[in-house]
């Protein structure tokens, strides 16, 4: 709202023309953006009154009703902004957080229902919840884990796949991938997938018993630190994964390396 006294200041008894609105248009749209986001009841009604008498009635007439307007919204802000709890992300946190969907890229494309749970894990870990933080990542890794099983064909004869445990699933995906590799000639065929299966299935194992199986039974608190640790473990190792399945996949791997 800026440009209001410098259009006042014009020609305070003018009449609004096109070009004052459009001078305002890019500010306001921002302004109404951000008050509708905040739930800034009092700002967002102001607002749209507002947006009423430039856009639809053409009201106010001159520069100085326009003031009096944009006033009346300055101080709806200022009166919804005292009674709102604002939280200011550490800078270093805030580059986390804005850097989510290059930095997860390849994983995001791959378990897109992963999405939101890496939005989570980022978030409380830039608010300082770094145990909740954890408890996301380890439901980001289990994404990969079911994604790992079905690939290697892994079923439950009484539940499905989705309510069975990670010791089961890691048992199971293991003895079906040492079965698989066992056949295969040796070569960098084999050798691929040899590395790919006990790179995965031990990182499963390392996420298991550092990370999930301590925070599903309350056996400590993380702090910052063991956060930002487990953020870049499961990040490169989700990317890592992404390269040969995702939640799509249905059958084994068809082309090594």
């Amino acid at each position: 709202m800026a440009d209001r006294a410098s259009i006042t200041k014009e020609n305070p008894d003018g009449v609004v023309s096109t070009e004052h609105v459009n001078r305002l248009s890019l500010s306001f749209s921002h302004i109404r953006t951000v008050v509708e986001n905040m739930k800034l009841d009092n700002a967002t009604n102001r607002t749209n009154r507002l947006h009423y008498l430039l856009y639809v009635s053409q009201f106010p007439r001159t520069c100085r009703d326009l003031e009096n307007e944009l006033n009346v919204l300055q101080e709806a802000i200022d009166d919804d902004v005292k009674k709102v709890d604002l939280y200011h992300y550490p800078t270093d946190k805030a580059t986390e957080l804005r850097s989510i969907h290059k930095a997860w890229n390849e994983s995001i494309r791959a378990f897109p229902s992963a999405g939101p749970e890496i939005v989570d894990a980022i978030d409380c870990y830039a608010v300082g919840h770094n145990t909740a933080s954890i408890f996301h990542l380890m439901r980001v890794a289990e994404y990969g884990l079911r994604a790992l099983a079905r690939e290697r064909g892994v079923k439950f004869p009484k539940h499905p796949l989705i309510w069975a445990d990670w010791q089961n699933i890691l048992e199971q995906t293991e003895a079906r991938a040492r079965d698989a590799t066992k056949t295969m000639s040796r070569g960098p065929a084999k050798d691929a997938a040899l590395a790919f299966y006990s790179g995965a299935i031990g990182q499963f194992h390392a996420f298991k018993d550092t990370y999930r199986n301590v925070t599903m039974h309350v056996r400590r608190r993380y702090d910052e630190l063991d956060a930002l640790r487990a953020i870049n473990q499961v990040r490169d190792f989700m990317n890592s994964l992404s390269g040969k399945i995702g939640e799509k996949t249905r059958g084994p791997i068809r082309r090594w390396p």
